[in-house]
């Protein structure tokens, strides 16, 4: 899930960070997908047109959990071969889906899989007394590690003919849930290991993703020609027709430039700067730790973050992360003031 809004709040705060896909000419050398941010939409994408079969010819539609899950892997391939086609990668697409999550994350999924069961009855409950058809329902907790129809959906990855369908020389890896680990971590852990020293502007690497903790982590590889690459959204709902990208050395720029100018001091690096952005973001919440209370995007919280950081900054002539680790007397003063 990531920081919650954080996307929207930053491309209106940096518009220019964000280009359509048709707009960008250079080549896209490495395409990686942060998978679960497709398998969702894709499996809501397939309930949702049922539906409307069903509302609009007034019967209730019958079907068997494996006709439907056959349905979700047939839209998820074809989804994932729109993007690949579109983008045409020349080296590599790494298919990268969530593996076991740490001990935290499992903590907030189970809080959200509770209230989604919960809102779920509500529902019913609400079509039932609006004499509306039952919903055709599938349960989305199956999008997990372990499970019969993530085996099924790693088979029929493993078994797709990529050469034959994508039609290039293009090197195709696929990390399954099986290898531990969540999919934005993963990526960058690939990237971080077989890029970290290199410097080819040739190389562009676009990242798949909905999770506002991708635009952190790309930004704390320190690694430059990464976009991250989404669909639209439009009054909460995913236009897959509409492709967008995130500079992600652009934002690093505008951030550092925005910071540096009020601080001023010399001696406090792009990457301190970029290191410590990322620590206070995550103070607003993300999907291991709890946000601070009372503090969140909606009511201003990282520009209150930012401010508060800044004059720090300037009073104490230290940051917030040194050599790795937080500072503490620095972030006992950030909670003080």
């Amino acid at each position: 899930m990531g920081i919650p809004v954080y996307f929207k709040e930053i491309t209106e705060q940096y518009p220019n960070i964000i280009i359509e896909i048709e707009k960008h000419e250079k080549q896209t050398t490495h395409l990686f997908f942060d998978f679960n941010g497709l398998i969702h939409p894709c499996v809501h994408k397939v309930l949702n047109n049922l539906l409307e079969i069903q509302e609009k010819n007034q019967k209730r539609i019958k079907i068997t959990n494996e006709k439907l899950e056959e349905m979700f892997l047939t839209s998820i391939k074809s989804y994932l071969f729109t993007i690949i086609n579109k983008i045409n990668p020349t080296k590599l697409v790494y298919i990268s889906i969530d593996g076991v999550a740490p001990r935290a994350k499992m903590i907030q999924q189970r809080k959200r899989r509770y209230r989604s069961v919960q809102e779920k009855q509500k529902i019913r409950e609400i079509r039932k007394n609006l004499n509306k058809l039952p919903k055709i329902e599938w349960d989305t907790n199956a999008i997990t590690p372990g499970t019969k129809f993530m085996e099924k959906l790693s088979k029929y990855l493993h078994d797709i003919d990529f050469k034959k369908e994508y039609n290039k020389d293009c090197t195709v890896i696929i990390s399954d849930s099986n290898e531990p680990g969540e999919g934005e971590h993963k990526i960058l852990q690939y990237l971080k290991h077989n890029f970290k020293n290199e410097q080819n502007e040739q190389n562009q690497y676009l990242i798949y993703g909905l999770d506002a903790d991708l635009i952190m982590l790309s930004m704390a590889s320190k690694l430059t020609n990464i976009y991250l690459l989404r669909e639209s959204v439009h009054f909460g709902k995913i236009n897959q027709n509409n492709l967008l990208l995130l500079n992600i050395d652009k934002l690093s720029e505008y951030l550092y430039e925005s910071m540096i100018n009020k601080i001023g001091i010399p001696q406090i690096t792009k990457e301190m700067i970029i290191q410590d952005y990322i620590c206070l973001c995550f103070m607003i919440g993300n999907d291991f730790i709890p946000n601070l209370p009372g503090v969140t995007i909606h009511n201003g919280g990282i520009d209150l973050l930012v401010n508060l950081y800044i004059n720090l900054v300037i009073k104490r002539k230290e940051c917030l992360v040194f050599d790795g680790s937080l500072n503490l007397g620095f972030l006992k003063d950030l909670f003080i003031n």
